[in-house]
């Protein structure tokens, strides 16, 4: 039995990772440029980014995954479904940047935001990862021909009737038929 978004869990793994690593590398490269000029012991730093990421983390997954699930990236509703999916995925890593920093401030009061730079470093990498990995796999459906590996066990079709099969084409779809693991009758 096939679930209904049974297509979709991987999709929403990959955004999560994506969203966490973003988050992760975004407040490494600020504790980085932090640990030079900062007047704090590298310990304390290093303490306080990391309760930036445990406190960010879970909530910017959670504001991720709810907005591309409602615009529809994970279903495919009309909007995503035709040319403008890059735009979708980038008003979506918007709209979850804008309610990670509304729901932090209004949980924090302004105390717990972290630096201005990582918003935007966190917020450039997630766009670049979930724009990349879908570009990736347009491109490559386009250009490679993904096919399955022999016979799956749910079909039900294991006989095949070639019409024309002695010509020049008939020949080929026989041979890729066969090694499909067809059986394969031809008529000419």
């Amino acid at each position: 039995m096939k679930l209904p978004y049974q297509n979709a869990l991987p999709k929403a793994g990959f955004d999560a990772v994506i969203a966490l690593t973003a988050l992760a590398l975004a407040l490494g490269i600020r504790f980085w440029a932090d640990l030079f000029s900062a007047v704090e012991t590298p310990q304390a730093l290093k303490g306080y980014y990391q309760d930036m990421y445990l406190l960010h983390a879970p909530i910017l997954v959670a504001a991720v995954l709810a907005v591309f699930g409602v615009i529809g990236i994970y279903t495919r509703k009309r909007f995503y479904a035709r040319r403008f999916r890059a735009l979708a995925v980038a008003q979506g890593v918007t709209l979850a940047f804008g309610i990670l920093v509304a729901v932090v401030y209004l949980i924090g009061k302004g105390d717990n935001l972290a630096p201005r730079v990582a918003y935007l470093l966190a917020y450039g990498f997630t766009l670049a990862g979930t724009l990349g990995t879908r570009l990736g796999k347009h491109y490559i459906e386009s250009h490679y021909t993904v096919e399955p590996t022999g016979r799956p066990a749910s079909r039900s079709i294991r006989k095949v009737l070639l019409v024309g099969g002695a010509g020049y084409i008939g020949s080929q779809v026989a041979r890729d038929l066969l090694a499909k693991g067809y059986q394969v009758r031809m008529l000419d």
